[in-house]
């Protein structure tokens, strides 16, 4: 029976008239993140959470602090606030504010915190889920932006591990960026009984939905002939009239007045998309080469991308 077995317990771990010793480790420590913490973290990033449960509602020994480490790496200290309230009746009691740096060669995958109580031993885990790349170190030029994007789920890696952020991105894939910008999520697939925008964007593309709606938003124009033209590279240019039309809620392209200084020596006024171009500029969204210009008909690359799509969050949020 239960009471069996306690009388067993005791008997092999107690001598005759001594008390089993208290264990003063708790075993059950409450880990609250705040409702806007990340469904991911990063190399390099913040992790903040709170801890309650730490101190016994009786007892002698307690945690003045707790450290919290990686892998054997401590990472911080923490004070922990063991004051009862009047009246309080809650099993809170002993609680701690928690924000730890992952350190800059933390792998993706898993990464299992570890809380320690200074006194009594007590610890617990906290998992977070770590997003990394293998050619995307932490420090390097763009590098916030690519995990700003891949932390909120705008952007994803490949199979390998790897952004490849110098490889060219489609017109598609970016209209698959502005949609998980906007809505925060992939778009719901098009119904093949649907008319379609554009001739050549079937129901059967991979970004159908996302093309349709930003079409419906007047963000996506396409070409003269009806077509997106998919998965064509987009060039400068373009890139900087769709986020014009995304942040304006599709308003009209603006034009430039040949007679103002131009910010770009490459972008005249006689350019289709200088006045795109320079509402960037004037946004803060591009900031154009050390040579003065601007390159419009370059193509886009993943981590221009991911540049300016951050810049023109922090802008609008």
């Amino acid at each position: 029976t239960d009471l069996q077995g306690m009388v067993d317990y005791m008997g092999a771990n107690a001598p005759a008239g001594t008390p089993l010793p208290v264990d003063n480790s708790q075993r059950s420590v409450g880990v609250h993140f705040p409702v806007d913490a990340p469904a991911t973290y990063v190399p390099g990033g913040t992790v903040s959470f709170a801890l309650s449960s730490l101190s016994m509602s009786t007892g002698t020994a307690t945690d003045d602090s707790v450290s919290v480490s990686l892998g054997g790496q401590q990472l911080g200290t923490f004070t922990v606030d063991s004051t009862v309230a009047a009246g309080d009746k809650s099993d809170e009691v002993g609680t701690a504010s928690v924000s730890v740096t992952l350190p800059a060669g933390t792998p993706a995958g898993t990464a299992v915190l570890t809380v320690t109580g200074a006194t009594t031993g007590t610890t617990t885990t906290v998992p977070v889920t770590v997003v990394a790349f293998t050619d995307v170190a932490p420090g390097q030029q763009f590098a916030g932006d690519i995990y700003w994007m891949a932390q909120n789920g705008y952007a994803q890696g490949y199979l390998d591990g790897s952004f490849k952020p110098q490889a060219a991105v489609t017109r598609q894939a970016m209209a698959g960026f502005l949609y998980r910008i906007a809505k925060g999520g992939t778009a719901p697939a098009c119904d093949p009984a649907d008319q379609r925008t554009f001739g050549d964007v079937p129901a059967s593309n991979p970004f159908c939905g996302e093309i349709e709606a930003l079409a419906a938003l007047g963000v996506i124009n396409g070409y003269g002939d009806h077509t997106y033209r998919p998965l064509n590279t987009i060039t400068r240019q373009s890139a900087s009239a769709l986020i014009y039309r995304y942040v304006t809620h599709g308003a009209t392209d603006p034009t430039c007045n040949p007679s103002d200084q131009r910010a770009f020596t490459d972008v005249p006024a006689g350019n289709p998309f200088c006045g795109t171009i320079e509402w960037l500029k004037d946004n803060g969204i591009t900031e154009g080469y050390v040579d003065g210009t601007y390159r419009p008909t370059t193509v886009m690359s993943r981590q221009t991308s991911a540049a300016m799509l951050h810049r023109m969050s922090q802008g609008i949020s």
